[in-house]
């Protein structure tokens, strides 16, 4: 935790932030990946995917009720699923490229309780499945 502190009070660049979050994030966990999104008109976009030392371009746009960052944006709550291809609120093809089979995924809320963006991790590195403690 002192080093999600270190990096909070480290920069004002909000994308830099977000990155060093989504990181922190995968190791807290033990996910093998992972990404961030932020609100747009839309539904929840990202734009990059987190896995090992590699960050991989990704472009994608889940519109509120498609896929799990789409749930977020109608809810405004967790989900977790450790069946992510055969779970019928995540977005089978993307699951499918990105070789996704458990993900938690997070909403950020603003002060009116409205989701602004989320963070989501992938894949145990045990291949256990995800937990409500993670």
């Amino acid at each position: 935790m002192l080093r999600v502190r270190e990096k909070l009070n480290s920069t004002l660049e909000p994308e830099k932030l977000l990155d060093d979050l989504a990181r922190e994030a995968i190791e807290l966990v033990n996910a093998e990946g992972g990404y961030w999104g932020l609100r747009e008109p839309q539904g929840m976009a990202c734009r990059k995917y987190f896995r090992g030392s590699q960050v991989l371009p990704l472009d994608y746009c889940w519109p509120p009720g498609h896929g799990l960052a789409g749930w977020l944006v109608l809810h405004k709550a967790p989900y977790l699923t450790n069946d992510a291809v055969n779970d019928p609120q995540a977005a089978r093809e993307f699951c499918q490229r990105l070789q996704v089979r458990s993900a938690i995924s997070t909403p950020i809320l603003d002060s009116q309780g409205e989701a602004i963006a989320f963070f989501e991790v992938h894949n145990k590195k045990d291949a256990s499945g995800f937990t409500a403690s993670d």
